[in-house]
């Protein structure tokens, strides 16, 4: 019977010290989300951190990854995308790519990103349909775009696991749930499920509205590393295609640039650090027209 408390004392003083070791870690330091039935989800509004103690984030009022929406005077670029927008906790908010781009553009050039990790193309529109006073004070818009991305279905919020929307009462514990993927995020629950809708009309629709109107747009067209690795260029024929259509020709092939090569990537379809500054070197140079003779 001693033996007996004497484990569930020391028991519970390991899962303690567990406890407090991960948040001095700075793994509960991570951003938040807000989850409904329109949007899907969205990192929450006015919010920072650090994750592990290096990796810094912030979201300003309109849930974009940078400081304070203040457009003007110079050049306004809103970047607009999924994870590879939005960037995630293995990047300090420096090396992801808004601010990594913003550095290697003229001086005086904004760079707003807006993004969601899984995001499809109706969740991005929903985001610009709900902030036309967004899309009216910037000159340039660009998607940056891979291959599942042009669906019919948004993406919806499944599980605290994959998109938390509330600080977890044990960190050891939501962190252990993650790792060894304990709770299952498979199924949306239905007061949640994003209704679908035809991209292609959501795309027209926004594309007419008044705050479109006159904005330069442009297309990145992002391919995963098996995809690359294959030697296919152009990398996605198929979207680009279906891009065109729509009246969208400014549209950059990342695929078929001598300067992206697979050691940029740190998985299957994210870039390493490194990776998305060569990215934003692209996409910069790709932006800024060519000097007149």
């Amino acid at each position: 019977m001693k033996w007996t408390r004497w484990m569930a004392v020391g028991g519970l003083a390991l899962l303690a010290a567990g406890e407090i070791t991960v948040r001095l870690m700075g793994l509960g330091d991570f951003p938040l989300y807000e989850a409904n039935n329109v949007i899907g989800y969205i990192p929450k509004a006015s919010q920072q951190g650090t994750f592990m103690n290096t990796n810094n984030w912030e979201f300003n009022s309109l849930h974009m990854g940078t400081g304070q929406f203040k457009p003007g005077p110079g050049r306004d670029v809103l970047l607009v995308g999924d994870s590879l927008v939005y960037g995630g906790n293995p990047y300090r908010q420096a090396e992801k790519i808004g601010p990594s781009l913003a550095r290697h553009m003229p001086a005086g050039t904004q760079v707003w990103p807006i993004g969601a990790g899984s995001w499809a193309i109706n969740n991005e529109l929903t985001w610009l349909m709900q902030h036309p006073d967004v899309v009216a004070q910037v000159e340039d818009i660009v998607f940056v775009l891979n291959s599942g991305d042009l669906i019919d279905t948004g993406s919806s919020w499944r599980c605290e696991r994959n998109h938390p929307t509330q600080r977890p009462v044990s960190v050891l514990w939501f962190q252990a749930q993650k790792k060894l993927e304990l709770e299952r995020c498979d199924k949306t629950p239905d007061a949640m499920a994003v209704a679908d809708r035809p991209w292609r009309e959501a795309f027209r629709t926004w594309l007419a509205s008044p705050q479109a109107q006159g904005k330069r747009l442009h297309v990145v067209l992002y391919p995963e590393k098996g995809l690359l690795l294959s030697g296919q260029k152009p990398a996605l024929p198929q979207m680009i295609a279906q891009l065109q259509e729509l009246g969208l020709t400014d549209i950059l092939d990342l695929g078929s640039d001598p300067a992206w090569q697979p050691e940029h990537y740190r998985d299957e379809i994210h870039p390493t650090a490194a990776g998305n500054d060569v990215l934003a070197q692209v996409i910069s140079k790709w932006l800024q027209p060519p000097t007149q003779p």
